[in-house]
């Protein structure tokens, strides 16, 4: 999605239309990213329209998006390469993650959510 945004993306050979270089952009506000009105119809009208098999993300912000619209794509025929949404915005949380890799007995640095939390391990040498 993000590399049509910068008109480098080819779909079956064939270089994308003119409107694909001039896709509506995200912009920042005191709450983190919006999508521009209509972004995500005109990258579902480019995907039904061009026959692109499949989706995927290169920038972060559009990760959850792809997530929460994954039927969608699929109902233009495009498959999103993207998680499910739940694992998409535990690692956009660190704490989450930390915990998620934890109960998978994945070996993992520690994490702390507070500094009195860490202070107290601290003085417990539980670290150094």
């Amino acid at each position: 999605m993000c590399s049509i945004l910068r008109g480098s993306l080819e779909t079956k050979g064939k270089s994308l239309p003119r409107t694909a270089q001039t896709l509506p952009r995200q912009y920042m506000t005191r709450t983190g990213f919006t999508w521009c009105p209509g972004y995500l119809d005109l990258i579902l009208d480019i995907c039904r329209k061009e026959n692109v098999d499949g989706v995927f993300s290169l920038i972060d912000p559009e990760l959850s998006l792809l997530a929460k619209e994954k039927e969608r794509f699929l109902e233009v025929g495009a498959k999103p390469v993207i998680s499910s949404c739940e694992l998409v915005e535990t690692c956009f949380d660190k704490y989450k993650m930390y915990q998620m890799l934890c109960g998978m007995g994945i070996p993992t640095g520690k994490c702390y959510v507070g500094k009195e939390e860490f202070s107290e391990a601290l003085r417990n040498r539980e670290i150094s």
